[in-house]
């Protein structure tokens, strides 16, 4: 059975490494002829789709729209009992959380990813108005942030944020604010395990969850889970040998 790729943001370098490690499989994009005949298709982070969905395919559009729309995300999490950050809509409540010390995320839009739309919120600025957002949440102050890769249940690799410059922000943990990826890391059991209960929770085949953890007590939240996520070459070739497993 031969696969396709169909992603979002076109022929970028995951989806490339990907490809080549699914045999050259070809990239889909809006514009591609869909013939998908005999064809086992990889549907990355696109929630739009409209084709009628297969069920030997991975990722249903509207599987991903769980994953989009970080609200709903957090509400199916909450029905699994998994854990996830303090939040509210209600600018009341999170402005009592400000006064009561906590760093609040006023996060501007309920679908940004990479830190898009969120403004940090400082109890030294406690008297300070919260402005308005979609939605606030809570700092956890975790020691570690992990990435788990999750394929058909099934935990396939997890990746370590590491602090690569010295400024790097505490608060949102990317690329852009001075982090990058330790890569096959040994992560806590507690970590894998959230990590592909939070995959599985939103419906996904296959995705990368986000997940804070605090040394002192062994705990672990979940930020978000990720139906798109960027692969280095070593991650796309544990993608690519997944994938093919559970195509057999």
């Amino acid at each position: 059975m031969k696969f396709a790729i169909y992603s979002y943001n076109g022929a970028g370098a995951s989806m490339k490494y990907l490809s080549h490690y699914l045999d050259d499989a070809p990239i889909l994009s809006r514009h591609s002829a869909l013939d998908l005949s005999n064809t086992i298709l990889i549907n990355y982070g696109a929630s739009y789709l409209t084709i009628p969905w297969n069920s030997s395919w991975f990722n249903e559009p509207r599987k991903i729209n769980n994953a989009v729309y970080k609200l709903r995300s957090f509400a199916l999490f909450a029905d699994h009992g998994i854990p996830f950050p303090r939040l509210t809509q209600d600018c009341r409540v999170a402005q009592d959380w400000l006064q009561q010390g906590k760093t609040i995320f006023a996060r501007q839009t309920a679908s940004g990813a990479e830190g898009e739309g969120i403004i940090i919120c400082h109890p030294d600025n406690r008297n300070t108005s919260l402005p308005s957002a979609e939605f606030y949440s809570e700092a956890l102050g975790h020691n570690h942030e992990y990435r788990v890769h999750v394929v058909c249940g099934q935990v396939i690799s997890c990746g370590q944020k590491y602090q690569r410059q010295a400024d790097a922000s505490p608060w949102i943990r990317n690329m852009k604010n001075g982090w990058i990826f330790l890569l096959d890391v040994q992560a806590p059991a507690v970590v894998k395990e959230m990590g592909r209960q939070a995959v599985v929770a939103l419906g996904l085949d296959f995705g990368a969850a986000d997940i804070g953890y605090k040394i002192a007590d062994n705990k672990a939240w979940v930020f978000e889970v990720n139906s798109a996520p960027t692969m280095s070459q070593k991650t796309a070739a544990h993608y690519a040998t997944a994938f093919k497993k559970e195509s057999v």
